[in-house]
């Protein structure tokens, strides 16, 4: 019956990031401990990674985003924290590897959720300027991912 329970929460949870779902009211939290909706973050289109303090591959993610961050300025990438654990750990996490506080947020408000966002570790979302998501099926270690992103700014 548990089984059945979590597998019912996590299909729902996966719903709400199905390509043409609208994100505008997303609730974050940014690293300055702002609580905003994710359409106050940029009026451009953004390409969101989550990431969490616990899987291994978070530095190369930020480094990577950093590069296409420079590359790509038409495009607001973020980080999304998925973390359950306080706040605190997070701010520090990020004073510590030196990310950037103006792109780092965490997601807030998710009440009894918390424990099925570990199954969005490294999710790759592109959304466009409307809060739209156009692409959910993104890999940040894919050889194609620029190309991608690529295909994305055709339409901008």
């Amino acid at each position: 019956k548990d089984q059945l329970k979590e597998l019912k929460n996590l299909g729902n949870l996966q719903k709400r990031y199905f390509i043409g779902k609208n994100v505008s009211d997303a609730k974050l939290l940014s690293a300055d401990g702002e609580k905003l909706k994710f359409s106050a973050i940029s009026k451009k289109p953004v390409i969101t990674y989550t990431w969490s303090l616990f899987a291994e591959n978070h530095k190369l993610h930020h480094h990577l985003i950093n590069e296409l961050r420079n590359k790509y300025p038409e495009i607001s990438f973020i980080a999304v924290n998925i973390d359950e654990e306080d706040t605190k750990l997070w701010k520090k996490s990020i004073e510590n590897f030196g990310y950037d506080k103006a792109f780092e947020y965490q997601i807030r408000d998710r009440k009894n959720e918390r424990y099925l966002y570990k199954s969005f570790i490294d999710k790759v979302l592109i959304i466009d300027n409307r809060g739209n998501i156009v692409q959910n099926r993104l890999n940040l270690e894919d050889p194609n991912f620029e190309n991608k992103i690529l295909q994305f700014l055709k339409y901008f």
